[in-house]
């Protein structure tokens, strides 16, 4: 590249850095907002691969932060729970609880430009690291531009959403040959290019599967046309679950914890069976049919809080109800259901009450 051509460049992403950094805003003690303003380069990652997050980290660090290397990734074992349903205007929603380590979220607004705009919630455990977790703090601001890189659930314009649990099972380190890929970047590219469950599928297909941080995970996406599939992968080898259809019930409801759906996984009915069987009884009593409103109250009576065997506290760090059909979201956080917010993939950084 010419000296020229650099030149240019980095004037591109550091005006495009601060523009990022200057959308950062609080929106109470547990929920941060950021509109992405610069290009992430998705494609040379895909084209390239990625199987562990020190590769991801340093590619983050190339491309987002013109160098720096003050990057560090959070690791640890995540709760959470998942289901959908349809609310009584019969759109199509999905239901999150996003369950770890007390910190702050971070809802991230970005738009690739070839690509879809989506809205993706990101712990901050995972991109800021020491004792404090502000996004706002001086020494943190540049740390949350790795943003788009750690998405664990989210929803693009064309209403598709997918979200990411964790599983206590064997990591998946699929090796046939495709170019390799971890699971928050699997998230980030579907929101990108996926309008579609079917569209989903097929990029989970096209690419090698490597689980991170010592963990296994399989994923709930939903999209506008009331299609699910949960996502699994059984001894390295790609599972999609399709919903059962129920006699009676408004919409194909599926919904999953912290152990395989999959009869054949090495953890069914394990870690999170309670929550489980509480979705699944709340969704057969009202047909799969829930407002969104029920459906936050459901994610509040299975929310999270206990001692983890390490010693620090485990809660349910927010919870997320997404309506497919309107690309809007319904949030709580720091497992305060008192503080309701709305926001849009069209607005970003448009944090709103929303009086349940």
């Amino acid at each position: 590249m010419a000296i020229a051509e650099k030149i240019k460049n980095a004037k591109y992403f550091k005006e495009n850095q601060l523009k990022t950094i200057k959308t950062l805003k609080k929106i109470d003690d547990n929920i941060y907002a950021l509109d992405y303003k610069y290009d992430y380069d998705l494609d040379t990652l895909l084209e390239t691969g990625v199987s562990n997050t020190a590769e991801l980290l340093a590619y983050a660090e190339k491309t987002v932060l013109f160098g720096s290397k003050k990057l560090h990734l959070g690791d640890g074992e995540m709760g959470c729970a998942a289901f959908n349903a349809r609310n009584e205007n019969g759109e199509h929603i999905l239901g999150r609880n996003f369950d770890y380590k007390a910190a702050p979220v971070l809802a991230c607004w970005t738009h690739p430009e070839n690509g879809y705009s989506s809205v993706s919630f990101v712990d901050c455990n995972f991109m800021l690291y020491g004792p404090k977790r502000n996004p706002l703090a001086k020494q943190k601001r540049l740390q949350t531009l790795i943003a788009p890189y750690c998405p664990v659930d989210g929803m693009n314009e064309k209403g598709l959403t997918i979200i990411v649990l964790q599983i206590k099972g064997e990591c998946t380190r699929q090796e046939t040959g495709k170019k390799k890929i971890t699971p928050t970047v699997m998230i980030r590219t579907v929101l990108d290019k996926c309008a579609t469950v079917d569209e989903a599928i097929e990029y989970y297909k096209k690419y090698d599967m490597h689980d991170a941080l010592g963990v296994s995970y399989h994923y709930l996406i939903g999209d506008a046309n009331g299609n699910s599939v949960i996502i699994e992968y059984i001894n390295n080898e790609l599972r999609i679950i399709n919903p059962v259809n129920r006699d009676g019930w408004s919409c194909d409801s599926q919904y999953l914890t912290n152990f395989f759906v999959s009869e054949d996984g090495n953890n069914t009915h394990g870690d999170g069976w309670d929550r489980y069987r509480k979705i699944g009884l709340t969704l057969e009593h009202g047909n799969g049919t829930l407002t969104e409103a029920e459906a936050m109250n459901l994610l509040s009576s299975i929310n999270l809080h206990y001692r983890h065997k390490l010693g620090w506290e485990v809660i349910t760090l927010w919870s997320a109800v997404y309506n497919c059909d309107k690309a809007t979201v319904k949030l709580c956080a720091g497992m305060d259901y008192s503080k309701a917010y709305s926001l849009s993939v069209e607005k970003p950084c448009e944090v709103t009450a929303w009086d349940k």
